[in-house]
């Protein structure tokens, strides 16, 4: 909200596992694809949002309503400096989250707007997509988190209900 200077809700939209392939050919260009890692996991993950909700922050960050655009273009240098520093603040309050599961560092690698340029994966890896809404008074739209399956393989254990239901357990308050 700060960044964007307007009051923003971000909501859960789903969860879904789903090959490499598909999930980009589902974007066009240009998109914002930031490219990160999750240290200690090994790999690189996704971070997508969408080019019309990217207008509309873009024209909030500047002091814009952040009205949806109709007319899309490519990026301008300094739209995509305010497009990696909004996908920083993404990845910090995603590395906050993630603590509570498992320690990791996200740091963004790299950006890219055009979906082909974006190769990192085998076309039939499978990944783990999360979809998150966003929605201010006068616009709407989804970012996408893609992780590679394989990335997070060493911790899936970790990732389990059952596993999550101790942890919780173990963090709760007992009256002696």
């Amino acid at each position: 909200s700060s960044s964007l200077q307007a009051s923003v809700a971000i909501e859960f939209v789903s969860a879904e596992m789903v090959k490499y392939k598909e999930f980009i050919s589902a974007f066009s260009s240009p998109t914002s694809f930031t490219l990160f890692s999750m240290e200690p996991l090994i790999g690189t993950a996704l971070l997508c949002i969408e080019p019309g909700l990217v207008f509309s922050l873009i024209d909030s960050m500047f002091g814009g309503d952040g009205k949806p655009t109709t007319r899309v273009r490519e990026f301008t240098q300094i739209e995509l400096r305010m497009i990696k520093k909004f996908a920083g603040d993404i990845l910090a309050k995603f590395q906050k989250a993630w603590s509570s599961v498992y320690s990791v560092n996200m740091a963004l690698k790299k950006t890219e707007t055009k979906p082909e340029f974006v190769q990192l994966f085998p076309p039939n890896d499978i990944m783990l997509i999360i979809v998150f809404g966003l929605k201010g008074s006068e616009f709407s739209g989804n970012f996408h988190i893609a992780i590679p399956y394989l990335m997070m393989e060493p911790i899936k254990e970790e990732l389990s209900p059952k596993y999550l239901r101790k942890k919780d357990l173990e963090n709760t308050w007992a009256l002696q």
